[in-house]
């Protein structure tokens, strides 16, 4: 598909909420009514008091500024928020006459069609305009805020983008792309059509003027493509989009990333998408967010960070700390922009990050994100020079919990408690042979080596206000019976390390469930034993790893 020259954006929005994709089904357009830029609108829908937003901002000097996640609802529809995409024309308004949409937004409308299909490319709903007849009859499509009210919500309400809105132009821009989206190659001899790393440059001024040889030069791997123009390189593979784009790398930080960790053949890969430029915000929360470029790759992406005049150093955050970082929001989340590359530790990786570190552990291979706990510290180094890594903070002693554990950690971090035994049958704590909901025989275990850690109520569920995770207590009426067992499912996987009398014992968790007025870790009288320790006497108890063999240390 030829793609219309315009500069994209990043400023998200803290308007929006999750919704599941399958339901989206719709693109809509709006009218600003008022004047405006797509950066000027950007920044009112950014603003915490707006309580509205768009997918897209566009104007007519082809500025797109992205607002909110596509797989995310905008406010802008109401009910049907849930369903939409939508795309604002900034600057516009329902008065306009037909010429007036031409003069004034010619450029916004053809830019608004490819967005729209491109976006119902990915959802899988009609790149069609429809009427509101077709809307009523339950077809999927393209319309604007009226027909979203007339058609889909079944009454009257805004009226953008009005009667004059030239819809025979904006439609014919959407039967194009859709049509045009087969009617290039990726590289090739004939003039006559457009390789899609030319449809690339065409829409990247910025690059300059070509410098490498010939249309295009085969990659080393002999798959894909690539040619070099003054400011940065295009390059296209057969495994990226199904071949179907190609994407600029700019020189600078991110180039040199790239081009230091062996181009397309090292650990990044090739580029599959275009480089952000992110705009600052301001969280929600007060805390202000930099603005900065950041790029994606098929094995990692490489942030830029603006406003560092100390470094000009680009970093790339990939694999399983990845996965963790993306679960937080990415730089807008609690962690900011990385401020280093990973470093190794003890046991695997680590990551620094503007307001804490991520852990990756290599026994387990997860990644554990400690936020806060580091400060802020920026790594120096002299232009395009290596960067000695900066000294780590100091890393979790021993063992690094999962987040799972950590959650079941108590609240106040204090490991210390009495210890007890199960004793009798006759025992009121243990009659009908259970230990709480752990179904472990109380009186002749199955193995010795297992204990029921008396620290708090926990349980894991989606509780029934919606908030997923633990949760409890375990015995309350709203934690079924499964949801009891989900917890003992996580646990037996599980290890900890009782130490107390001058000796430890790692042992397995089969409970972990109500506390009495002082902790208590109950242990078989096999262990008590072996500890030398009477009810009541003090111990430690502390995460190891799960591989770790059962048994007296």
């Amino acid at each position: 598909m030829p793609k219309p020259a315009y500069d994209e954006r990043i400023q998200w929005s803290p308007h929006h909420h999750a919704r599941p994709v399958r339901d989206i089904r719709f693109g809509a357009i709006h009218t600003q009514e008022g004047p405006g830029t797509a950066a000027s609108l950007a920044n009112y829908l950014c603003n915490p008091s707006s309580q509205v937003s768009y997918h897209y901002t566009v104007d007519n000097d082809r500025n797109v500024v992205a607002v909110v996640d596509t797989d995310d609802a905008s406010w802008s529809v109401g009910n049907a928020n849930g369903r939409v995409v939508n795309v604002c024309f900034a600057g516009s308004f329902v008065r306009w006459s037909k010429q007036e949409w031409l003069d004034r937004m010619g450029n916004a409308i053809e830019i608004a069609a490819y967005l729209q299909v491109l976006d119902a490319r990915k959802y899988g709903f009609d790149p069609v305009v429809r009427g509101w007849d077709e809307l009523r009859s339950k077809r999927n499509g393209l319309t604007d805020h009226r027909g979203i009210n007339m058609a889909v919500l079944g009454g009257p309400g805004h009226t953008d983008v009005g009667d004059n809105f030239p819809w025979d132009v904006y439609a014919g821009h959407v039967d194009r792309f859709v049509r045009e989206g087969t009617d290039v190659v990726p590289a090739g001899p004939d003039p006559a059509l457009p390789t899609v790393i030319e449809q690339c440059r065409a829409a990247n001024d910025w690059l300059g003027a070509k410098v490498s040889d010939g249309r295009e030069v085969t990659t080393p791997d002999g798959a894909g493509r690539f040619a070099q123009y003054e400011h940065g390189w295009v390059y296209w593979s057969p495994t990226v989009d199904e071949g179907r784009a190609a994407y600029a790398i700019p020189f600078g930080p991110i180039g040199d990333a790239f081009a230091a960790t062996g181009y397309e053949a090292g650990r990044l890969g090739y580029p599959r998408g275009p480089k952000l430029d992110l705009l600052p915000f301001t969280r929600s929360t007060g805390r202000p967010v930099a603005g900065g470029v950041v790029q994606a790759f098929q094995h990692g992406t490489v942030y830029d960070r603006a406003e560092e005049p100390t470094t000009v150093n680009a970093y790339i955050v990939q694999g399983t700390i990845r996965e963790k970082y993306a679960s937080l929001d990415y730089e807008r989340g609690e962690l900011g922009w990385p401020l280093s590359d990973e470093m190794d530790w003890a046991e695997g990786k680590w990551q620094r990050f503007e307001h804490g570190v991520v852990y990756w552990t290599a026994a387990t291979n997860s990644a554990i994100a400690f936020v806060g706990e580091t400060g802020k510290v920026r790594p120096i180094s002299p232009p395009r020079a290596p960067v000695a890594p900066a000294p780590a903070p100091p890393a979790p002693a021993g063992y690094v919990p999962s987040d799972d554990e950590r959650q079941l950690t108590p609240r106040d971090n204090k490991w210390v408690g009495g210890i007890s035994h199960f004793a009798t049958p006759g025992d009121a704590s243990t009659r009908g042979r259970n230990m709480g909901v752990s179904g472990e025989p109380a009186d002749n275990p199955r193995d010795p080596f297992y204990c029921a850690m008396r620290w708090g109520y926990v349980g894991l569920a989606q509780h029934r206000t919606g908030t997923p995770g633990w949760v409890g207590p375990v015995d309350r009426t709203d934690i079924t019976p499964a949801e009891k067992m989900r917890l003992k499912t996580v646990l037996a996987s599980k290890r900890v390390k009782v130490t107390g009398g001058g000796r430890s014992v790692v042992l397995r968790p089969a409970d972990w469930g109500p506390a009495p007025t002082k902790r208590v870790v109950d242990v078989s009288p096999t262990v008590l034993a072996g500890l030398g320790l009477d009810t009541d006497d003090e111990v430690t108890v502390e995460w190891v790893a799960p591989t770790t063999p059962l048994g007296f240390l």
